[in-house]
């Protein structure tokens, strides 16, 4: 089969009539289904994480879930970025299992990679996210000040409506001159680089673009064990997993990084060779096209 000409519902131009929509996320997912729908045209629909996953409020979760059951009449197929999405789904009864599959996020190669030294002055901590929920470095915050505090530095690269306040937690700790915020960045790969140890403090995830891009560096990731992140981060081979909102636990990971060189350039080591067999963009390429020739041979 030829290849299929793929539209971006939210793209402006008028290129030829596509053979097949792929919509992505909540609001632009319903849109776009409803679009593709009433001119007959196959739809594809990938959800980057539930609106009624755990750790999102009982209210919202009863409400995405009905949306989400009615709107799945309108795929063709429903692409989850994490096994753990498409269990969601189906215990939730979202959709017919045979109509969802799991295609894991993937990354393009990038040629800064992380040098773990053994013994650097200092362990360079690095968070990449937007300051609201789910993320949490409130979180993070709270569990470095437990850290002595001449051995460690924290960036936190982001933007968003709790930057300030994160900065005012800062200073309540006494780490201020300990933690950097450089804001909306754009050289992450280069910033990851020049790192020892990825965190991600999240209340709830589908698969973290960001902590992929932390394992393509080859730095060791200390996450929250929710969504998918555990498909990625394995505990103790290529990071460390720390529940949900557990700020001791997220100390203790770190400190054993800390303590730990060799263990550091291992997990490290192991973080980069399981981001070049499962996470690569080629390999989500493929998987997304093998999609697509299935849902336009189902719809001959």
């Amino acid at each position: 089969m030829a290849t299929p000409y793929i539209r971006c519902c939210t793209c402006s131009l008028r290129p030829p009539s596509p053979d097949i929509v792929h919509v992505h996320s909540s609001k632009a997912g319903i849109i776009g289904r409803l679009a593709a729908r009433s001119l007959s045209l196959p739809v594809v629909f990938t959800v980057h994480g539930w609106a009624f996953t755990e750790g999102v409020s009982s209210k919202r979760r009863f409400l995405y879930r009905w949306i989400e059951r009615i709107m799945s009449r309108f795929a063709s197929m429903i692409i989850t970025v994490s096994d753990y999405d498409r269990k969601l789904a189906i215990d939730n009864k979202v959709s017919d299992p045979e109509r969802m599959i799991t295609v894991h996020n993937g990354m393009p190669e990038s040629h800064e990679h992380a040098v773990l030294e053994l013994h650097p002055p200092l362990l360079k901590l690095i968070m990449v996210a937007r300051f609201e929920k789910p993320k949490n470095q409130a979180s993070v915050l709270r569990a470095v000040a437990a850290l002595k505090p001449e051995s460690w530095s924290l960036e936190l690269v982001g933007d968003g409506p709790e930057l300030q306040e994160n900065k005012k937690l800062a200073e309540q700790l006494n780490i201020q001159d300990r933690v950097f915020f450089p804001g909306a960045c754009t050289q992450i790969a280069h910033r990851l680089a020049n790192a020892d140890v990825f965190i991600l403090a999240s209340d709830w995830e589908g698969l973290p673009l960001t902590i992929l891009e932390a394992m393509r560096a080859g730095l060791p990731v200390v996450a929250s064990n929710v969504g998918g992140v555990s498909e990625a981060v394995i505990n103790n081979v290529t990071g460390l997993l720390v529940e949900r909102g557990d700020d001791a636990g997220l100390t203790k990971a770190i400190a054993r990084l800390m303590a730990s060189p060799e263990t550091r350039v291992q997990m490290g080591a192991e973080a980069r060779s399981k981001f070049e067999s499962e996470f690569t963009f080629d390999l989500m390429l493929r998987k997304t096209l093998n999609v697509y020739h299935s849902v336009l041979d189902d719809a001959l």
